[in-house]
């Protein structure tokens, strides 16, 4: 019986030392509708753009490495739900967009 806790402190400290990984992805939600008129007929272009927008964020700190993906599906969720019935298409684009809007959006986000 003494081994064997031994063998389990021996591999806790073991995992400490080497550090763990956590890695996240963000929940979408559904945001509020928004609150503009007169946009029924307007297509709406959202354009996320590295590095002012990271889909894949890592950071290290005290033997833990945070871990956060796919951060453009939680805010293509939320803007689909605020423009829903609001303007007439939303489409997203991880470079410029070949063809014409009527809006371009570019969010940022930058995790640290």
């Amino acid at each position: 019986m003494k081994n064997w806790h031994g063998a389990i402190l021996a591999i806790t400290l073991f995992l400490f030392a080497v550090g763990c990984t956590h890695t996240h992805r963000l929940e979408g939600f559904n945001a509020d509708p928004a609150k503009i008129k007169g946009a029924e007929d307007k297509k709406v272009a959202v354009i996320f753009i590295e590095p002012q927008f990271q889909n894949h964020f890592e950071e290290s700190s005290n033997g833990h490495t945070f871990i956060f993906e796919e951060n453009k599906a939680f805010y293509e969720q939320a803007y689909s739900s605020a423009l829903k019935g609001k303007v007439a298409s939303v489409e997203y684009f991880t470079s410029e967009p070949q063809g014409s809007f009527d809006f371009y959006l570019y969010p940022s986000l930058k995790l640290s």
